[in-house]
C-alpha cells in the first residue's frame, strides 16, 4: 500500500505514526476505501494526511516541552525552597552561607 512521507523528512512514516493518522482520519469519518481515487480526490487526501501528521508531530512536541517546563518549574520551586530555608537561617549549621552573613554582620 501507499506510505506517506512525514512532511519535510522524505522518509516513510513510522508504525505508530502510522496508526495514529488512521484514528484521525477515522475520527474525521474518513475512509480512503470508499474514496472515488480521481486525481482531486487523491491530492486533497494527500494534504490531509500530510496535515494530520503535522498535527500530531506538533502535539508531541508540545508534548514534550510541557514536560521539560514541569521539570524545570519542580527545580525552580526546589531551588526557592532551599534559598527560603538559608535565609530563615535554618541552612548549613556554623560554616555554611548563613553563619558567614552573621559573620560580616557582626564585624559591622
Amino acid at each position: 500500500g501507499y506510505a506517506p512521507r512525514a512532511p519535510g523528512s522524505g522518509g516513510v512514516l513510522n508504525k505508530t505514526l502510522l496508526k495514529k493518522l488512521g484514528t484521525v482520519l477515522a475520527e474525521l469519518g474518513i475512509r480512503s476505501e470508499r474514496l472515488l481515487p480521481t486525481k482531486a480526490v487523491c491530492d486533497v487526501y494527500d494534504r490531509l494526511r500530510l496535515s494530520a501528521v503535522a498535527l500530531l508531530s506538533l502535539q508531541r512536541v508540545a508534548a514534550r516541552r510541557e514536560q521539560e517546563l514541569r521539570a524545570r518549574r519542580a527545580k525552580l520551586a526546589k531551588a526557592e525552597g532551599n534559598l527560603a530555608r538559608l535565609r530563615d537561617g535554618g541552612g548549613t549549621g556554623a560554616d555554611g552561607p548563613a553563619a558567614a552573613a552573621d559573620v560580616g554582620r557582626r564585624a559591622k
